[in-house]
């Protein structure tokens, strides 16, 4: 929901969440004779009436807040300024995702982009976590089929939340759709091509996406031929999940970043001591820490990224 637009019922439900009901915050009309709440009560009571009859409190809470639901996720306006200002500065096409907008002080235009997913987009979504669960290519493991929807697919909108608005993107390592093809379902704006070695993934992906009318591109074969075969320079962003350590990944992923361009890495706890491990990398491909997982929104959805920006000269 946008900012400025929280309701009184919003209000209630979350503070039934931490069992709080309506009625512990009804204020008793005059002449009644009531126990006298508690202070917890009473501090909740003010909320509801300011949060009612004051406006402008739900647009100051949204203004620096980042919203915990994953249909309306939002990245700090610091961290997307940081990771995109400099692209803008050359005149590159970059704008915010839903991750980043106007209403919540960040620089760029987003109008007319939806929270994600819409209830559409939702529905091509659990078609596609089917097509997985039921797939017989073994496309993700045995674990993952139990927690596809509310792991897989929730971290994979999530992390799409996080991308800029209208740039070409590759993912590599695209393997089982995580997170290449939710992008491509939930970010229409973005110009999306999956690149995977695997025969059978490869035409999992592409008979998943025509038949769910998914406009989406998709490469067989390894990254360095791709790159050879005229894949080089071509993106302006590039993400990869749970493909290879960093020091390993850059060498496979930055070739394909114009100057400037971002990698997106999606990484586990082992993220700082990856970063230090690939120093060297990083100064071979001029290349810079755009952010790490200390600046990105962290919930139950969003995954922990590695932010790289090329250097121009890389």
């Amino acid at each position: 929901m946008p900012c400025g637009s929280a309701s009184a019922g919003q209000l209630s439900v979350h503070l039934r969440s931490r069992g709080l009901d309506d009625g512990a915050l009804t204020v008793a009309p005059a002449g009644l004779t009531r126990p006298i709440p508690s202070v917890p009560v009473m501090v909740f009571t003010a909320l509801h009436y300011l949060t009612v009859h004051l406006s402008f409190l739900p647009r100051l809470a949204c203004s620096s807040a980042v919203s915990r639901s994953p249909q309306t996720l939002m990245t700090p306006c610091s961290t997307w300024n940081r990771l995109h200002a400099p692209m803008r500065r050359r005149g590159h096409p970059l704008r915010p995702g839903p991750g980043g907008n106007e209403a919540h002080g960040c620089a760029g235009s987003v109008a007319g982009m939806p929270d994600i997913p819409t209830p559409a987009q939702e529905s091509v979504l659990r078609s596609f976590a089917a097509a997985v669960r039921e797939s017989p290519h073994n496309l993700v493991s045995k674990r993952a089929r139990t927690e596809l929807w509310e792991r897989h697919v929730a971290e994979s909108v999530a992390f799409a939340a996080l991308l800029p608005r209208d740039v070409t993107l590759l993912d590599v390592g695209s393997g089982g759709g995580f997170p290449g093809f939710v992008i491509a379902v939930v970010r229409p704006d973005i110009d999306v091509t999956l690149l995977d070695s695997s025969t059978k993934k490869v035409r999992f992906l592409l008979d998943t996406a025509a038949a769910l009318d998914v406009p989406v591109k998709v490469l067989h074969g390894r990254a360095e031929e791709i790159r050879a075969a005229d894949g080089a320079n071509r993106f302006s962003v590039v993400t990869a999940r749970a493909v290879a350590p960093l020091p390993r990944l850059l060498g496979w992923t930055m070739p394909f970043l114009a100057p400037g361009g971002l990698l997106y890495a999606i990484k586990g706890a082992s993220w700082e001591s990856e970063l230090e491990d690939a120093s060297d990398e990083l100064v071979h491909w001029g290349g810079e820490v755009a952010a790490t997982p200390e600046d990105m929104p962290r919930d139950e959805q969003t995954p922990m990224v590695v932010v790289i920006r090329r250097g121009v000269a890389g």
